[in-house]
């Protein structure tokens, strides 16, 4: 679902309306798109109309994205509100300024293109939506992360399981260590971890190492 503000200081859609409409979605995905950007790091800079305190539906809402022009390059920011930022302005000149760089985090600023036309492109399935900035002649200059649809939950990280710690004993415990100690039993079928073979080896009365 794609909502369009036309306007900032006189914006051609009543608050009340874009509310209502943003409050009863339940799109998957939910874009906003207007002229002025929300945050930008280049020559017009963010847009004070348009910040959280003033214009909260964004971050109210869920909004999966908000896309804007202005400025006449291309930009992605994050800035960890949940809505992905993409100014996509370099349809016809290439401006280069960063004037504004320091009003977000240099973390936040995750592209920043300024090619001399361009576009971007967006992609939506049930397990992901992506935007890709292009150049003029339809090279791929940037492509964001998969933004989920909302209400989804990411698949988390599964955390490494830590070796077992080897129980206190009065000599070395090595795996994939081989070492000549001179005579010594050959313990075959002790088991692959190390406490079976130590537990086999204490209970051997001339075995030296495994």
């Amino acid at each position: 679902e794609i909502l369009r503000v036309t306007g900032v200081q006189t914006c051609a859609l009543p608050i009340s309306w874009l509310d209502a409409k943003m409050k009863a979605s339940t799109a998957d995905y939910l874009i906003v798109a207007g002229h002025y950007p929300v945050f930008s790091i280049a020559e017009h800079g963010p847009t004070s109309q348009l910040q959280p305190a003033n214009f909260p539906y964004l971050r109210k809402y869920g909004a999966s994205a908000y896309l804007c022009g202005h400025e006449h390059n291309e930009q992605h920011i994050d800035v960890g509100d949940g809505v992905q930022y993409h100014v996509i302005g370099s349809a016809h000149s290439a401006d280069k300024s960063t004037a504004h760089k320091s009003t977000i985090e240099s973390d936040q600023l995750k592209f920043h293109g300024t090619p001399g036309g361009g576009f971007s492109t967006i992609s939506v399935s049930k397990s992901g939506m992506v935007i890709k900035h292009m150049g003029a002649n339809g090279e791929l200059l940037y492509t964001a992360p998969a933004i989920l649809p909302r209400g989804s939950t990411p698949t988390p990280v599964p955390t490494p399981t830590p070796a077992p710690t080897p129980p206190a004993g009065d000599w070395d415990c090595r795996q994939n260590y081989v070492s000549m100690v001179g005579t010594d039993t050959n313990l075959k079928g002790t088991g692959t971890d190390i406490v079976s073979c130590q537990q086999a080896c204490e209970a051997t009365a001339d075995c030296l190492a495994i």
